[in-house]
């Protein structure tokens, strides 16, 4: 298989086979550190957490899964030449997911995928609405007589299974590489 990029003295941003491959390298990053966290949760009984690098946090490999989700959604989108790059850099779009995936099942009714829909919907929910208590200490101390006691509550999502995870990127990635690549 060939991808239909000049890889060469081109500026590559408005092509959607480029993006392809940036959604591909962040879906296998997921993929191996997934498969790497999920491993050692199994075998936590047969290992001595001492003799182990730290694993990877969960919210290092849902950001990488978010990630491969919007670029996907991205380089669809530009495949289609709906949208343009300044555009999807924009605020409007920007980590959009939500908006995204909608643009995109406008355009192709297959993006009313139901998995993708309700991943989408749980990420938009940790990285809308308790990103800034993940990426950043708390301003106060969680013990600040003024404030209540779990508005600074640092949880951490866990991971769900391979099952509710990957089907949506395997959806994504067939739909995408349709566009930008060819058999030779």
């Amino acid at each position: 298989m060939t991808i239909l990029i000049d890889h060469l003295n081109v500026d590559r941003s408005e092509d959607p086979g480029y993006w392809y491959l940036w959604a591909l390298d962040f879906k296998n990053t997921f993929l191996f550190l997934y498969n790497h966290e999920m491993n050692l949760l199994q075998n936590k009984p047969k290992i001595n957490p001492d003799q182990l690098p730290p694993p990877p946090g969960h919210i290092s490999i849902q950001t990488l899964y978010f990630t491969a989700i919007e670029l996907y959604l991205k380089a669809f989108l530009l495949a289609q030449k709906d949208l343009t790059v300044a555009e999807l850099a924009s605020n409007k779009w920007s980590h959009q997911l939500i908006k995204l995936r909608k643009r995109c099942s406008d355009i192709d009714g297959d993006f009313e995928n139901k998995e993708l829909k309700w991943v989408i919907d749980a990420l938009n929910k940790l990285f809308k609405k308790d990103w800034h208590l993940l990426k950043y200490p708390p301003a106060r101390s969680p013990l600040n007589k003024n404030e209540t006691k779990t508005k600074y509550n640092q949880t951490t999502p866990g991971l769900y299974g391979r099952e509710i995870m990957a089907p949506p990127l395997e959806f994504l990635d067939n739909k995408v590489k349709s566009l930008v690549w060819v058999e030779d």
